[in-house]
C-alpha cells in the first residue's frame, strides 16, 4: 500500500534526523555558530515532518506544536535544544516503529491461509506451501508448474518432451494419450481441446522463467490465483484417463 510505504519513508527520515543531530553534536563545530545553524535546520525539518506524521500516523494523535526556533533557542541554548530534539525525535521514532509493527502483525493476521481458504490439490500444497508461507511467491508458482509437468510425464509415460511440446503430444486432439474427459461427442472433444489450450497456456505463460509478471510477483492474492489455476489443471489431470 502507498500509505505503508510513506510510513516507512517517514520513519527513515526520522532516523536520519537523529543521526544528523548526533553527528553535529559530536562534530568539530559543536561549540560554534555552525552548530546553532544546524540545530535550526533539524528543528525546522522536524516541525515540517510532524505535520505529515499526524496524517500518516493518525493513531499517534496530535503532537505538541513546536514554537519558533529562535524563541525556543533563546530560552534553552544550544545544549537545551539538542537535548530536546534528541528526546523528541527518539520518542517519535519509537512510536512510528510500534505503529508499523502493529500494521505488519495485522496484515499477517489477514494473510490468506494457503490450504484452507482454497482446496488446492495436495501435490500443489506439497510443492508450494512452504515457499508461499515464506513469501517466496514466484518460486511457489514455478514449483507448482514444474510439479504439474512432472505428473503429466508420469501419467503419460512420455519422458523425453517438456512444456508445450509435451502438452501437444499428450493431449493430442486426434489421438490423446491422456483424455481429460472421455467420449466421442462433440462437446467432449471440445472440452478436451479447450483444456489442451489451457495446459499450453500454463506452460508457455507461467513456466517461462523470463516471465516478468511472475518473477517479480509480491502479491499473495495474485499468487494464490496462479496456484489455484495450476491446482485445477492438476486435479483434472488426476481425474483423467
Amino acid at each position: 500500500m502507498i500509505l505503508d510505504r510513506e510510513k516507512i519513508i517517514i520513519q527513515k527520515t526520522i532516523k536520519s534526523l537523529y543521526d544528523d543531530l548526533i553527528q553535529s553534536e559530536n562534530g568539530p563545530d559543536s561549540n560554534t555558530f555552525g552548530f546553532k545553524h544546524r540545530l535550526k535546520e533539524i528543528y525546522e525539518s522536524l516541525n515540517e515532518l510532524e505535520s505529515r506524521i499526524v496524517i500518516v500516523f493518525p493513531e499517534m494523535g496530535e503532537l505538541e506544536v513546536l514554537e519558533s526556533f529562535d524563541s525556543f533557542h533563546y530560552s534553552r541554548g544550544d545544549s537545551g535544544v539538542a537535548q530536546f530534539l534528541k528526546s523528541r525525535i527518539k520518542s517519535i521514532e519509537i512510536r512510528t516503529e510500534t505503529s508499523i509493527e502493529e500494521d505488519s502483525e495485522a496484515e499477517d493476521k489477514k494473510q490468506i491461509n494457503f490450504s484452507s481458504k482454497l482446496k488446492l490439490d495436495p501435490k500443489i500444497i506439497n510443492a508450494s506451501k512452504k515457499l508461499f508461507d515464506d513469501k517466496h511467491y514466484s518460486q511457489a508458482i514455478f514449483e507448482a508448474i514444474k510439479t504439474l509437468e512432472k505428473e503429466s510425464k508420469d501419467k503419460s509415460g512420455i519422458k523425453d518432451r517438456i512444456g508445450v511440446d509435451l502438452v501437444n503430444h499428450v493431449f493430442n486432439k486426434e489421438n490423446p494419450i491422456i483424455k481429460i474427459v472421455d467420449g466421442k461427442e462433440q462437446e467432449n472433444v471440445d472440452e478436451r481441446e479447450g483444456f489442451r489450450f489451457l495446459y499450453m497456456g500454463a506452460f508457455l505463460g507461467i513456466k517461462n522463467p523470463k516471465s516478468h509478471s511472475i518473477q517479480h510477483l509480491d502479491e499473495p492474492d495474485k499468487a494464490l490465483e496462479y496456484l489455484s489455476f495450476i491446482s485445477l489443471l492438476m486435479k483434472r489431470l488426476d481425474e483423467s484417463k
